[in-house]
């Protein structure tokens, strides 16, 4: 199902953040796009009751997740970028699963880039990232009560 901005939920809009034991999102790689889905993790990881500062390391971590799939995965002209958000809460443990289809691409001006990853890492108890030639993974994991 589609909600209002444009963002794909497997279970009826707005009860997919509702709160519960997992959240499917997908959506087109685009920069508003991320930002729809991070708002949604956000709403989602509050409705389980987790603590404030949790919310705001995790949404941070996935947000970049989302900006590499925007900025790195499709290359433009892409007929079909989505990226995809799921979350699942599971004896106390939260993993946070950013995918895309693509395949990656440098950044064209690279500047001060490529600190991503170190930041996830920082944000997060575990950081695991997985490239193939299918897409890209990145899945964030941390403990819902104890931080």
């Amino acid at each position: 199902m589609e909600g209002e901005a444009g963002v794909a939920a497997t279970g009826p809009w707005p009860a997919a953040i509702a709160g519960g034991g997992s959240l499917d999102l997908a959506a087109e790689a685009k920069p508003e796009k991320a930002r729809q889905l991070r708002v949604c993790l956000q709403y989602w990881l509050r409705a389980l009751g987790a603590p404030c500062a949790l919310v705001e390391d995790l949404c941070l971590a996935a947000y970049e997740a989302l900006t590499n799939v925007v900025d790195h995965a499709y290359h433009p002209g892409h007929l079909n970028p989505i990226m995809s958000l799921r979350a699942r809460a599971d004896q106390g443990q939260l993993t946070v699963t950013v995918s895309d289809q693509g395949r990656w691409r440098p950044p064209q001006h690279p500047g001060y880039r490529g600190r991503g990853l170190v930041m996830m890492r920082a944000l997060t108890t575990e950081l695991h990232l997985y490239p193939t030639a299918e897409g890209t993974t990145v899945q964030l994991r941390a403990a819902l009560h104890h931080r």
